[in-house]
């Protein structure tokens, strides 16, 4: 797939994520929810802030490769795409937590209906959009620790709202279950060795691709001579 190609089906990808993931949460203010009082409570849970942060990194994102379409850029700015990579590896997150921690206490809820977008098609095209179509500069280890960013400030809310303040005491109730048994300090370090994991994996595969991507060039280029 030569670069223009992969540029407009990033483009299709990152608006497809934008599109879908902000129409969802416009329809939780209009009543397309049930678990929650008032349609802002949806804004507590760390599917909906993923899928907002994703959703801005993918319009960035696809913003600037419609300039480097029109010839107006070279290439997509570093901030840009480190915002749609921690978007993106929150997205992860939510789809690790909800496979391995919340469907089996939930069910099928968790993966059906607008779910299915939250916690499954966005993490896929965001993942595959941005490793396999995006990737070009190198990421290098002090940037692939933004992906950690998000989880760390919602974890030291999620801490505070739920453990040091609690539910009777006007905070939040513990929907994720991360505070079953008392036992919060080790869902804290499991969510943030999972984080990291993510980073560092992805990252690897990032890199992978854009090696073996102008690898492929300079052949290509060599051969032309």
């Amino acid at each position: 797939m030569n670069r223009t190609a992969r540029l407009i089906c990033s483009i299709v990808i990152n608006l497809i994520v934008t599109a879908a993931s902000t129409g969802v949460v416009i329809s939780y203010f209009m009543g397309n929810i049930t678990n929650v009082t008032y349609p802002y409570e949806t804004l507590f849970f760390f599917t909906t802030d993923s899928n907002l942060i994703a959703a801005l990194g993918c319009l960035l994102v696809a913003e600037f490769e419609i300039g480097i379409l029109r010839g107006k850029r070279n290439s997509i700015p570093q901030w840009a795409a480190l915002i749609k990579y921690a978007g993106m590896i929150s997205l992860l997150l939510t789809f690790l937590t909800v496979m391995t921690l919340l469907l089996p206490l939930y069910g099928t809820e968790t993966v059906t209906g607008t779910s299915f977008h939250m916690h499954i098609m966005a993490p896929a095209l965001t993942f595959f959009s941005f490793v396999f179509l995006e990737s070009g500069r190198k990421l290098d280890f002090s940037r692939s620790l933004w992906g950690m960013a998000p989880m760390l400030i919602y974890g030291l809310i999620y801490l505070i709202m739920v453990v040091f303040i609690g539910f009777n005491n006007g905070g939040w109730t513990d929907f994720y279950s991360f505070n079953r048994n008392g036992l919060w300090y080790i869902s804290l370090a499991m969510m943030t060795s999972a984080t990291f994991a993510l980073c560092m994996s992805t990252r690897f595969l990032y890199n992978l691709v854009a090696k073996i991507r102008k690898v492929n060039y300079i052949k290509k280029k060599a051969l032309s001579h």
